[in-house]
């Protein structure tokens, strides 16, 4: 039922995310996903695309998705681009940050989404609170794996 599904993504983003440094990856290639799990290490964008390929491989259905984070800090809030990824629960699409499990999905606001990071489409959709009126891009360099 919905209930296991979402169990196991829990699951799958606990595995992915343990021991998971945030660091940028060295000599400027694109990592296998093989060599992700080995090295634990990337931005969000490596992360995001590691829970993606676990997930697949429980059969659950999953997207990769772009777009910014908003936070909200003493001086206001502030956007960063980020990624993270869609599962559908058998009824619906839901998010997950895999860097930020228990983050809010309404502090998410996606520009683009697709099967893969580097089969995107852009999406209009109603952001945030205090992001509404801004125009979002997301500009990245990807390669195929």
């Amino acid at each position: 039922g919905g209930e296991g599904r979402r169990d196991g993504v829990r699951q799958a983003c606990a595995e992915v995310a343990a021991g998971w440094r945030f660091a940028p990856h060295p000599g400027g290639e694109e990592p296998s996903l093989e060599q992700l799990w080995r090295e634990r290490r990337g931005r969000c964008l490596e992360l995001a695309r590691l829970l993606v390929w676990r997930l697949r491989a429980r059969g659950v259905p999953a997207r990769f998705v772009l777009g910014y984070v908003l936070e909200r800090s003493p001086r206001g809030a502030v956007r960063q681009r980020h990624a993270w990824v869609a599962h559908h629960d058998g009824a619906r699409w839901r998010q997950i940050d895999p860097g930020a499990p228990d983050r809010p999905s309404a502090a998410l606001f996606a520009t683009a989404w697709g099967p893969w990071h580097d089969l995107l489409m852009p999406v209009r959709a109603t952001g945030p609170a205090g992001l509404s009126g801004v125009a979002a891009t997301w500009s990245t360099q990807v390669t195929a794996v």
